[in-house]
Order: structure tokens, then sequence, then C-alpha cells
């Protein structure tokens, strides 16, 4: 799957250096990396008001590898934490979700 046509928006004016996305953008990149074999290691929500990140929610979620489980076996839970967690989470008023995910920087040795 190709992620195209994708609309972040910046946390800068935050002091955060990333960007979030909308529910629906968010659950896409949730199953790319899944795709792609590339784990979620958690992730932080902020709130869109009148067009721009406002504040965070001081909610988020983090999934650890657990000791016996393999790779694959990892990145499959840690991806459907992150849709349970992404697809759950409710809008507040005017205020629009927008999610931060963090996910493991795979290294070629």
């Amino acid at each position: 799957m190709m992620l195209k046509n994708l609309n972040p928006f910046s946390l800068d004016e935050l002091g955060i250096d990333g960007v979030a996305y909308k529910k629906e953008e968010a659950l896409l990149i949730v199953q790319h990396l899944l795709e792609e074999v590339i784990p979620i290691l958690g992730g932080d929500v902020y709130y869109l008001i009148e067009g721009k990140p406002c504040y965070t929610t001081y909610a988020g979620w983090s999934c650890d590898m657990v000791a016996g489980e393999t790779f694959s076996d990892y990145v499959k839970r840690s991806c459907e934490e992150a849709k349970k967690y992404i697809e759950s989470f409710p809008a507040e008023g005017k205020s629009i979700p927008l999610f931060n995910i963090v996910e493991m920087t795979v290294g070629k040795i």
C-alpha cells in the first residue's frame, strides 16, 4: 500500500518535532506499517481546533515487545493495539483528535 495524499498536521507550534494525522489517515498508516512489518511503539493524541493542532490530550498508548514474543507477532500485536486505540478514541465537542504514531526505526545491518 502506498501512502499518498496524506494531510499531516505539524506539531512544531506545540514545541514538538513531529506530525499528527486525523483518525482515518492514522488508520491507513497503521495498516501500512503492518504490511511493511514495522512495529508501532506507541503514540500520542492531540486536538485540532479551527484547523490547527492546539494542545495535547495527555492521552496515548505504548506497546513493548514481551518475553518470548517473535518479532512478527510483536508487529501484529502492536499494530492491532494501535488500531483499537485510534478507533476508540472519542472526539470532544468541536475538537478533532490527531494521532502521532511512533514506529520502530529498523536499521540495516
